[in-house]
């Protein structure tokens, strides 16, 4: 079993930002950088508008782009001490430093001195949101969505109706119109929406899109395919007044209600968490001394830029450790 003074999962921009530092910070060091895609970047190369990097690379770049320009920084700083396994998953992490990992031979096993939880974050499921629904074919997070239109060229389907108005929500219903899509409505549960006004602005106003805030979805309709969804307007408390509904016609669904950090391997491997979220102290280091969390899978980050940042702010304090 080959070991390794540091592992990172994920090869998003957290885990880039993370393993460049450790690349100019410990350059003695061995890493490796896991990433299950077949590339470097994460969800960053599903993102194809533009908005990346103003802070970080002092340029507006699409997400490929951004991913793009982070991976050649990390080439350009590593030392080749770093080792990368693309299209690999880590399945497990065991309690002894050990990562169980599968890629297409197999499965086989790594063992590191400290690891780097890069893994990102994951959409709040439909599911979660108790909305009464028969379980048509047709509902999609918008990131699962966003990766179908951009990475696969693929459409889910003619006419769609968006839960939620944040950033991804507002992002998402531009990108349907473009790809010749109709978006019927935006809804948004709070009085306005949570984007920027930038995005409220580009995606909704200038579409003339319809966006019904201080709303939600309170069923989803159809048996085989979503055929509609009825919305009713909510109180100040935001519970439904079913009084106040109207359907509208639809053949698919897109929930953009947030994202919550990805830590099932570390609380697989003991790290405590209370409430999605891992125990991390200012330094990124979980309850497990050897184990740490940066970027979007420690917490919710806005931008990608503060993801970079932190993570490498994460990997400084690491080599710090390690050197003394």
């Amino acid at each position: 079993m080959k070991k390794y003074q540091f592992a990172i999962i994920g090869a998003g921009a957290a885990g880039i930002a993370a393993a460049t530092q450790l690349a100019s910070s410990s350059p003695d060091s061995t890493v490796v950088l896991i990433e299950r895609d077949s590339r470097p970047g994460g969800i960053l190369l599903q993102c194809i508008h533009t908005g990346f990097g103003l802070q970080y690379f002092k340029d507006e770049l699409t997400g490929p782009e951004y991913a793009e320009a982070a991976f050649n920084k990390l080439q350009s700083a590593s030392n080749n001490n770093i080792e990368l396994l693309f299209n690999t998953t880590v399945v497990a992490v065991e309690e002894n430093k050990v990562l169980v990992c599968s890629d297409l031979r197999g499965q086989f096993k790594i063992g590191c001195e400290n690891l780097i939880i890069a893994t990102g974050s994951r959409e709040i499921p439909f599911g979660a949101l108790g909305i009464p629904s028969n379980r048509p074919a047709g509902i999609f997070g918008a990131g699962e969505a966003q990766l179908l239109i951009n990475r696969h060229a693929m459409q889910p389907g003619r006419t769609g109706v968006i839960l939620g108005a944040g950033d991804i929500g507002l992002i998402m219903a531009r990108r349907l119109v473009y790809e010749g899509m109709q978006v019927a409505a935006v809804i948004e549960l709070k009085n306005e929406p949570g984007g920027v006004k930038r995005n409220v602005q580009t995606c909704i106003d200038d579409l003339e899109i319809e966006l019904l805030t201080s709303s939600t979805i309170v069923r989803v309709h159809g048996n085989s395919r979503v055929e509609g969804v009825t919305v009713a307007r909510v109180d100040t408390d935001r519970q439904p007044l079913f009084s106040k509904t109207r359907f509208i016609a639809c053949d698919f669904l897109l929930s953009a209600v947030g994202l919550m950090p990805e830590i099932q391997l570390a609380r697989d491997a003991g790290a405590n968490a209370f409430n999605g979220h891992l125990q991390l102290d200012e330094n990124g280091r979980s309850t497990l001394p050897w184990l740490y969390a940066c970027g979007n899978a420690a917490r919710i980050f806005p931008i990608v830029d503060d993801v970079s940042l932190s993570s490498e702010k994460v990997s400084k304090h690491i080599s710090r450790e390690v050197n003394l």
